[in-house]
């Protein structure tokens, strides 16, 4: 049985007014008063989605084991079209996998996207603190606006992510390489075995309206 063989019901959250969720901020703009240390999501620090939180959360499903299961939850957050609902992206079982749980280990995510963003954004994170992101504030309702999580909050941005959309065009396949250049144990989570989940699926929603500006992310980060 493959992932498109499931019978799989993605968990959402209703939002009786999308066009007023905060616009994905690109210019990951929750800093420090240094200009370059990410002050990460928290109850006293609801800011809107940041650009960096997007990869986290697509490097968290690139490092599920490979499964039925996660690819059918892959699939239907691709698949998803309501914008009056949003998609929870980031499920807390997967926080338990061992590079996602771990920071201890010599190869894991952390260390990893502690370089990776260097390079990429000039920015760079606290000790633990993205660790504490993922584990702690991902779910939690008082760290997103409204009281919805930012594992739903997330959800449009990360399917843009996948499907290659006109705003992070290459960006999927580059973190794909990165991963598996640090030696971590990628799982394409848009393949399993011979179905793969298509590119430019029809979004019914317009993806301009979801970024604060949408030149930025190729512009200066491509």
């Amino acid at each position: 049985m493959d992932g498109n063989d499931i019978e799989y019901v993605i968990n959402t959250w209703e939002v009786e007014h999308p066009e007023l969720l905060p616009k994905l901020d690109t210019k990951n703009s929750s800093r420090e008063k240094d200009g370059q240390t990410i002050r990460p999501p928290a109850p006293g620090n609801a800011c809107a989605i940041q650009l960096w939180e997007v990869y986290v959360c697509t490097g968290i499903l690139l490092l599920q084991p490979h499964s039925s299961i996660i690819f059918a939850h892959v699939k239907a957050l691709c698949e998803h079209n309501d914008p009056n609902y949003l998609c929870e992206a980031i499920l807390k079982e997967h926080l338990c996998v061992g590079t996602v749980a771990d920071e201890s280990q010599e190869v894991n995510m952390y260390s990893f996207f502690d370089e990776y963003f260097s390079r990429k954004f000039q920015i760079t994170f606290a000790r633990h603190s993205l660790h504490q992101y993922v584990q702690e504030a991902l779910d939690d309702p008082k760290c997103g606006k409204d009281q919805i999580p930012r594992v739903y909050m997330l959800g449009p941005h990360i399917q843009a992510f996948l499907l290659n959309s006109q705003f992070f065009e290459a960006q999927y396949d580059e973190l794909v390489r990165g991963l598996r250049m640090a030696n971590l144990p990628v799982n394409d989570v848009l393949s399993d075995g011979e179905y793969e989940i298509g590119e430019a699926l029809d979004i019914k929603w317009d993806n301009v309206l979801l970024y604060d500006d949408p030149n930025m992310i190729l512009k200066k980060h491509g």
